[in-house]
């Protein structure tokens, strides 16, 4: 009995309870004009968060926001703080806090002060690493009404940590001060979030193309539409000086990429020493200085005389352009045939460069090693092309691999 009197006074309680905080909302809606805002087909609570939040931006408009960024484990990442609706501030300081799964790379060498935003105001920086803050502060008391960028730093994630964790990056200790005092502001985080290493297989090879200036002047449009290009690989030129740049190249590169298409580029070689091939390879980066490109830049090494060279002087020429390459931050592969690649070729050149096999009219390759890519044959009617098309299949995720080594141009930033 005692405990049936105690069940109905609670659920009096609760009745109550939920009577009082329904007739808050209806006061508080009502008073807000709340609607369906976040669209699932009832007015409730979670309508009056939103509305409520929206009400306090807009009588806090200043917001001071941190981006956020993915990154891979032992990488670097660009952090970047940034003002927005600002109504006029003269002094402003406030502290970057960062957790230590992350490191400021080369202390305040990394750590970029907008030229522009707050300018007048003569804005630095102070560090201190051993509590994991950068301070920022203005050094005078001139009126600014600047929105955009305040300063970029450049951070490096612990290599051990794992995939999918997430580093906060918070703004702390702010004092903004406007001409009417201490001005109310909104303050948003930032995170890292920490990817798993791209696949080194595809699940499913993707097609693609590679083209030079003999394919003329591309329809980039159509030739992207076709469900068959995915990528495509440029040549950019051929020998040891820039005049042998291909003529298509840059109408290649800027057309592909309006197009959407990943890119990634080879060169012909003609060398027959490794000094040669070392003085293609900076003519070679000299003419792709200014590209970004998601796939590989390829050592093209098919000309007959450096076919009938022996496999040492061979292999030497190949590692010394690829090495070259590699030490200007390009991603090497090597493309030839599978004959001259199982009998030319060292097994170590093989292993320590990818691979980019050709090989036409075949179920599979002859090559007895890995390869990135297989070049399988020519395909005629490509539209957007006149003429033939050689293509090929991708056994890898380049741009992702691009991306995790920061090779290429790319860089994988918030």
């Amino acid at each position: 009995m005692v405990r049936k009197q105690i069940l109905r006074r609670a659920a009096s309680a609760i009745a109550v309870m939920v009577t009082l905080t329904s007739v808050s909302f209806v006061s508080a809606a009502a008073e807000l004009e709340v609607g369906d805002i976040n669209g699932d087909g009832i007015v409730n609570a979670y309508d009056y968060v939103l509305a409520k939040r929206s009400t306090v931006e807009d009588c806090a408009p200043l917001t001071l926001s941190v981006s956020s960024a993915d990154c891979y484990a032992g990488k670097t990442v660009t952090v970047r703080v940034s003002i927005k609706d600002n109504p006029g501030v003269q002094y402003a300081s406030f502290m970057l806090r960062y957790p230590e799964e992350l490191r400021l790379v080369n202390g305040t060498e990394s750590v970029k002060l907008d030229a522009e935003c707050f300018s007048g105001a003569s804005p630095s920086i102070l560090l201190s690493e051993e509590n994991r803050s950068v301070c920022y502060l203005t050094n005078g008391f001139s009126l600014c009404s600047d929105n955009g960028q305040l300063m970029e730093l450049e951070f490096e994630v612990d290599k051990n940590a794992k995939p999918g964790a997430l580093s906060p990056i918070v703004l702390d200790r702010i004092n903004l001060l406007g001409e009417e005092g201490k001005m109310p502001r909104l303050t948003d985080r930032g995170k890292i979030r920490v990817l798993p290493p791209p696949a080194s297989r595809r699940a499913t090879p993707l097609k693609g193309a590679d083209v030079s200036q003999w394919q003329g002047d591309i329809d980039w449009e159509a030739f992207a539409a076709d469900p068959d290009i995915n990528y495509v690989m440029l040549r950019a030129g051929y020998g040891k000086v820039k005049k042998q740049t291909d003529k298509k190249f840059y109408q290649n590169y800027a057309g592909a990429k309006a197009a959407g298409l990943p890119v990634g580029c080879y060169w012909y070689s003609y060398a027959m020493t490794p000094e040669e091939a070392i003085i293609e390879a900076h003519t070679c980066a000299e003419v792709i200085k200014d590209c970004v490109f998601e796939y590989p830049v390829a050592f093209d090494f098919e000309e007959p005389k450096q076919l009938a060279l022996p496999v040492a002087k061979a292999s030497a020429i190949i590692d010394a352009f690829c090495k070259e390459m590699e030490s200007m931050g390009y991603y090497s592969t090597l493309y030839c045939s599978s004959y001259y690649l199982n009998n030319t070729v060292s097994k170590e050149v093989r292993q320590r460069y990818d691979v980019w096999v050709a090989h036409y009219n075949v179920a599979k390759p002859a090559y007895e090693g890995n390869y990135g890519m297989w070049q399988y044959g020519i395909e005629e009617n490509k539209a957007g092309v006149k003429g033939a098309v050689d293509m090929n299949y991708c056994y890898r995720d380049y741009p992702e691999i691009m991306k995790y080594s920061g090779r290429n141009g790319c860089k994988l930033n918030g």
